[in-house]
């Protein structure tokens, strides 16, 4: 659970970080003196991105009592004050079903090592003498892209789930589908791009969808067992959703968290496909684009 900070009420404290708490996080960790960068801080933020970090444990703290330790990051939590259409995005995104080996980004997890599963944009802290450039043709999913490319080069990375950001959930069904559909969008740039970066869950949700156009043919032309598969499927989103709806402790929420991981599964699963089949557009590179070492000093 995230920790709180103990100078408002709990309604009050959630409006304020979801306005200024990205800000407050960036500041605490470049005012450090401690060679750390958010990579957040170092990029265009993100619209919806709201951070703060943990008043137990907090980036700098890590940077000093983890000095071999190259990236930091951990989960971002729903808002106290989301509505809950908003709690169960983020419960949905927390699940083993819902999103599969990226899960790590949206719920507590045991800290140690860590890859790009457990890292998201909105709470990511780089040391600046390991920082590279973030892709710039990625329309998203440049955080994985660097991610990537630190694994390669042997950075240790560090899951702790006590910095946590709150990150604001979508409002609408139709506001979340486009999250997932360019989260999904990124992932397959990043795969052409990076053929490396290829993993059987990310391929999942595409794979489901020509499945699911193929088992209608197979059923009505070979045999209905074609449908088996899509059994199995929806016992599974029935039973992720069963789960979400006993740790939010609201049976209500059981057909909402359903139909979220299937537009989840179907929007990610067609950006997949769009990003990995639309053609390459380039993009202007920055006017600025060097990297400096942190000043040595206390």
């Amino acid at each position: 659970m995230a920790h709180s900070l103990p100078l408002f009420r709990r309604p009050v404290r959630a409006r304020f970080l979801a306005r200024f708490g990205g800000v407050l996080a960036a500041l605490v960790v470049l005012l450090s003196g401690w060679g750390i960068s958010t990579a957040a801080a170092a990029s265009v933020a993100p619209s919806a991105a709201v951070g703060a970090i943990g008043h137990d444990v907090s980036t700098p703290q890590c940077g000093r009592t983890l000095p071999e330790i190259g990236a930091f990051g951990g989960p971002n939590d729903s808002p106290a004050d989301s509505t809950r259409f908003q709690f169960v995005q983020g419960a949905v995104m927390a699940s083993i079903v819902g999103a599969g080996p990226v899960r790590r980004r949206y719920g507590v997890h045991p800290a140690g090592p860590a890859d790009e599963r457990f890292f998201i944009l909105c709470n990511l802290a780089v040391r600046r003498e390991v920082m590279l450039p973030f892709d710039t043709e990625l329309v998203c999913a440049e955080e994985n892209a660097l991610l990537h490319e630190l694994r390669r080069e042997s950075v240790p990375m560090h899951f702790d789930p006590s910095l946590v950001v709150f990150h604001e959930r979508r409002a609408t069904v139709v506001g979340f589908g486009r999250q997932m559909h360019k989260y999904g969008r990124g992932r397959g740039q990043l795969m052409v791009r990076r053929p490396s970066t290829v993993q059987p869950a990310f391929l999942a949700p595409s794979a489901l969808l020509v499945y699911l156009v193929l088992a209608i043919v197979l059923a009505v032309t070979v045999s209905p067992l074609a449908l088996l598969p899509l059994a199995a499927y929806l016992l599974a989103v029935a039973a992720g959703a069963v789960a979400i709806a006993a740790t939010l402790r609201r049976p209500t929420t059981l057909p909402i968290a359903a139909a979220l991981i299937v537009e989840l599964h179907v929007c990610y699963g067609t950006g997949v496909v769009r990003g990995r089949t639309e053609r390459t557009r380039p993009v202007p590179l920055p006017k600025v684009r060097a990297w400096v070492r942190a000043p040595e000093g206390p």
